[in-house]
């Protein structure tokens, strides 16, 4: 039987880029090996700075940085974008469509943002778009979505999608370190960028979230759909009272997935130390599913890294050479446009976290539950602590019993009205997820 050969174009030598091409080259027996039809050959690599000094396992004939040299060579079917970005990534994507050629990113801004067009574009070509690094790097959940789970209901999706928090909330967690200092260590150790707004932000797990989602719902979902909050305003004692409290605060993407009631979110939140995704520490990620007839079944593993990444990377491109051996796009794409019926966040409930400085003086705990028993908030548990405050100052922490969203909003601000109440300094959601 003829060998068929799977001509490979690499946008990008980066880290990622690097493995990629390391194994691509360096193993290519293995990767070869995987299907006895097809012969996968890395042809082109694009970098930004040709003169830069490359690894000494590339030939300088398969570098190039002109673009055209990848999207115009007919032999080539196969384009692996590893650019990252936006518009210049976004543009590249564009053309190798059109032109028919196979695709596999790491993108999750594109996907996230674009992936509904891209998918039926590529679909519609009869060529394949793989995306499996985008989410979780080597964590396999894009295929199992898609494939092994494709017959659940899946109702809820709990994740931890975003190492560079991860790892910050983790070093936090003694209730010693704080926000600013647990991210520089991040920083130093190359976890986090110099700009770490996209990760703290939570921008980078709603991308992540919303590429989840459209799977699962078989519809087109961006990260405007995710609601959001960052975790740059938790505090190291807020970490010491959810210890104390039998809770682990963790930055979570949270996929509430009935198609009539939909709420997709991002935010930090207390957790049950007994929860599995309350043991994911580091730069560890982990991926709940929830879903009928499957159950709970939770994916973990390293969420970043070039390793773990070129892996999911490896995997598309293994797919996708099958797939042209076989003479035919098995696409498993089939995005819907039909309406989907969202809960605001606002109109979501659940109890929450609570700490404020108030005036030290009887009185002022019997207003503060005079104004949430206003609006339906009752308080579970109460504690109340002097201990390293001004005089006259005490802390308060409260756990509530579970309250809609736009009523707690309403009570606190009522109460940041009062004289008695300094600061309201934490609000932090509580999620019963068992």
């Amino acid at each position: 039987m003829e060998t068929e050969n799977i001509n490979i174009g690499l946008l990008g030598l980066g880290t990622v880029g690097t493995e990629v091409a390391y194994q691509l080259i360096h193993n290519n027996n293995i990767i070869n090996n995987q299907k006895s039809k097809v012969q996968i050959n890395l042809s082109k690599v694009l970098v930004n700075d040709i003169n830069k000094k490359r690894p000494d396992f590339l030939p300088t004939d398969k570098i190039t940085d002109n673009p055209n040299d990848i999207l115009n060579d007919n032999n080539i079917n196969l384009i692996v974008e590893l650019i990252g970005g936006e518009q210049i990534a976004l543009d590249m994507i564009n053309q190798a469509v059109d032109k028919k050629v196979n695709i596999v990113t790491a993108n999750k801004l594109i996907m996230s943002k674009y992936g509904h067009e891209l998918l039926n574009r590529a679909k519609n070509n009869g060529i394949l778009l793989l995306y499996e690094a985008s989410v979780g790097a080597g964590i396999p959940i894009i295929g199992p979505l898609y494939h092994s789970l494709t017959a659940n209901h899946i109702n809820r999706i709990n994740a931890i999608i975003n190492g560079t928090t991860n790892y910050i909330l983790s070093n936090m967690s003694t209730g010693t370190q704080t926000f600013e200092n647990a991210l520089k260590q991040a920083q130093n150790l190359g976890y986090a960028e110099s700009d770490p707004t996209s990760d703290i932000e939570g921008i980078d797990a709603a991308y992540k979230l919303s590429i989840l989602a459209s799977i699962v719902l078989n519809n087109r979902i961006t990260e405007e759909d995710v609601y959001r909050e960052g975790i740059t305003k938790l505090s190291a004692v807020d970490f010491k009272y959810a210890k104390d409290l039998g809770y682990t605060i963790k930055l979570l993407a949270i996929g509430e997935l009935d198609p009539e009631n939909v709420s997709l979110r991002v935010h930090p939140c207390l957790i049950s130390n007994d929860h599995l995704l309350a043991k994911v520490e580091g730069v560890y990620n982990a991926i709940e599913i929830q879903g009928n007839p499957i159950g709970n079944i939770i994916f973990h593993g390293e969420g970043a890294g070039p390793k773990s990444t070129s892996s999911a990377i490896l995997g598309d491109i293994i797919s996708i050479a099958n797939n042209i051996s076989n003479n035919g796009a098995n696409s498993p794409v089939n995005i819907t446009d039909t309406t989907i019926r969202y809960i605001e966040y606002i109109h979501t409930c659940s109890s929450y976290y609570m700490r404020m400085s108030v005036q030290d003086k009887p009185g002022v705990l019997a207003e503060i539950s005079s104004i949430l028993g206003k609006y339906n908030i009752s308080i579970a548990s109460v504690l109340q602590t002097t201990h390293n405050q001004p005089d006259n100052i005490a802390e308060l922490v409260m756990i509530t019993h579970p309250a809609v969203v736009n009523d707690l909003n309403t009570a606190i601000s009522q109460i940041e009205k009062s004289n008695q109440i300094k600061s309201v300094d934490s609000l932090v959601r509580i999620e019963d997820l068992n």
